[in-house]
């Protein structure tokens, strides 16, 4: 017997707290503001069939689900994916190979450990972390205390979007 493929319609899907979205239409923020079609969200809440939105500027909506599409058209179920994604970058980044396969091995063992053989590959990435956020930090022409904290809410958001 030949098997037939499934597909949930886009609206069907319940979106969880913390998927980005886009608007389909305008639509009236609580503040009042009017956000224009395809400005990007995040999913804050639920309430039955309306979504609590943020957008990246902080300002807050609400809108129906028909009223909205995933932002990127793919749903993680499992946000492992997404840190897969994260950890990939960092490996390469920072020269440190060890640090995906130690997220795997916290991942299926919870309460686990290393064993006494692995130890020191780990303990070399952790040197080399240590050494590479020391060096970041005395070459930083950063502020020790950000004077534009405003500004910074609202890149880290839009830059959470984007992961």
């Amino acid at each position: 017997m030949r098997s037939r493929s499934f597909k949930l319609g886009e609206e069907t899907v319940t979106l969880p707290r913390g998927t980005r979205v886009v608007l389909k239409t305008e639509l009236r923020g609580e503040d009042g503001f009017l956000h224009r079609a395809s400005t990007p969200a995040t999913v804050r809440d639920l309430f039955h069939n309306t979504y609590l939105l943020e957008t990246a500027s902080g300002r807050r909506l609400k809108a129906e689900r028909d009223q909205i599409r995933m932002a990127q058209g793919e749903l993680l179920a499992d946000l492992g994916t997404r840190w897969s994604r994260m950890w990939s970058h960092f490996t390469k980044s920072y020269e440190c190979p060890n640090v995906l396969e130690l997220v795997d091995v916290k991942r299926s063992r919870e309460k686990g450990t290393i064993s006494e053989a692995d130890e020191p590959r780990y303990l070399a990435d952790l040197a080399r972390l240590e050494q590479v956020l020391e060096e970041t930090l005395t070459r930083s022409v950063l502020p020790e205390e950000p004077t534009n904290r405003e500004e910074i809410e609202e890149f880290t958001v839009e830059a959470r979007l984007l992961i």
